[in-house]
């Protein structure tokens, strides 16, 4: 999925590597060819610790293979929600 998570006005791409636990995402760059990788989880989701508002993220959640899909937070807990369409 493209989103740009950490909002530098450069698309970075979410996705579940086959050799990974959880998800990752690919920090885009204004170089076009050049993608940072790092752990979704522990970079960009807020967890209990830090506000009690939130809950803390199951790290065995996988991204299934949708015909659409957006990155939301329906429910206020501070872990983005998928929401995912046929």
């Amino acid at each position: 999925m493209l989103v740009d998570i950490d909002g530098d006005q450069n698309m970075d791409v979410l996705y579940q590597a086959p050799d990974a636990d959880g998800i990752m995402v690919a920090l885009g760059s204004a170089d076009v060819n050049k993608f940072t990788p790092k752990d979704f989880i522990s970079n960009f989701v807020i967890t209990n610790a830090q506000n009690s508002d939130c809950k803390d993220p199951s790290t065995s959640d996988i991204i299934s293979i949708p015909n659409s899909n957006a990155f939301i937070d329906f429910n206020g807990d501070c872990v983005a929600d998928l929401l995912l369409t046929r």
